[in-house]
């Protein structure tokens, strides 16, 4: 399935796969996939960033990169 239509890849799909400027910025299974994970996929944002689940050491790390 190819949709820009969020309501219906999210009824369709088990897996979402996000392009970015013509390359896969990102691979969810449809539980981990929300309205904000996959539109930090859809703006290049790659890894744990993109899905919210980072653990702590992961949290400051990327911290330091934004300050």
């Amino acid at each position: 399935l190819v949709s820009s239509e969020l309501d219906e890849i999210l009824a369709l799909s088990d897996r979402v796969l996000v392009m970015n400027a013509g390359r896969i910025s990102g691979e969810l299974p449809i539980e981990q996939c929300s309205e904000a994970a996959l539109g930090r996929l859809m703006g290049g944002v790659t890894g744990e960033l993109a899905t919210g689940v980072m653990d702590r050491a992961a949290l400051d790390a990327a911290h330091e990169v934004t300050a």
